[in-house]
């Protein structure tokens, strides 16, 4: 038995719930249903939780201060759509992270 398997029910993909299932190996089943994930219409996620996100993603790949930079052009692109800010926060490549 693998120890994860994946199933989508093409049903599911059209609405905003998800189920799942777990069988352990000695025979015991967990199921559950998540009515309104986070994320949804119905419950989504906060500008700060957003924004907490945001960091810490993209400071992975980005100085604090590109991220902060980024967040405030982010958060007011009424202001400039054309984002000429944008290659400043970016700069140069910078190698990936190394996860161990």
């Amino acid at each position: 038995m693998p120890l994860l398997a994946l199933t989508v029910d093409d049903a599911v993909l059209t609405t905003e719930e998800s189920f799942m299932r777990i069988a352990t190996r000695d025979g015991r089943s967990f199921a559950t249903r998540v009515t309104n994930p986070l994320d949804s219409p119905a419950n989504p996620v906060g500008e700060a939780a957003f924004f907490d996100k945001t960091r810490g993603l993209c400071g992975m790949a980005l100085s604090a201060p590109a991220v902060e930079r980024l967040i405030a052009g982010v958060h007011d692109l009424g202001g400039d759509p054309d984002m000429p800010w944008l290659g400043d926060v970016l700069g140069p490549p910078r190698p990936p992270p190394v996860f161990d």
